[in-house]
């Protein structure tokens, strides 16, 4: 793989992550993510795109910086696969009602968050996520 598909991957997984972070699922739907889309949480099991979509909306709920606020620690790219570090500093503003019910009213705090993504693409879209978010940790800046 050369530099430049390298590149666009990385820039395809952000502009994904972007439209993610700000609500814009016309922009995941149409242009990103292919028809055979599959993301595979944290814990096991097959998650489509919507169940992706609604947890995405729970986190932009709880944490109104989230699209401004991640930052890429690492990246490698291999053949069409993508693996992407990430942190972010959020100000928890909002209830979070993580995907079991839980819920943690807003405390004003400013948590960080750790997590990393492996991303499979299929005819330059996304078709593949394996998200890896460290919930514990976030939970217990929460309490």
């Amino acid at each position: 793989m050369t530099q430049s598909q390298e590149s666009k991957q990385l820039e395809r997984y952000l502009y994904f992550r972007e439209a993610l972070a700000s609500g814009r699922t016309d922009i995941v739907y149409n242009s990103l993510v292919g028809s055979a889309f599959t993301v595979f949480p944290t814990g096991g099991g097959e998650h489509t795109l919507r169940q992706f979509l609604e947890e995405c909306g729970r986190m932009r709920t709880a944490f109104s910086n989230l699209a401004s606020a991640l930052k890429i620690e690492e990246a490698i790219s291999q053949d069409n696969k993508l693996a992407v570090v990430y942190w972010a500093t959020l100000i928890h503003d909002g209830t979070l009602i993580d995907a079991d019910g839980t819920e943690f009213p807003p405390t004003g705090r400013s948590v960080t968050l750790r997590g990393s993504d492996f991303v499979v693409f299929q005819f330059g879209k996304i078709v593949q996520i394996h998200p890896f978010i460290d919930r514990k940790a976030l939970h217990a800046q929460l309490m």
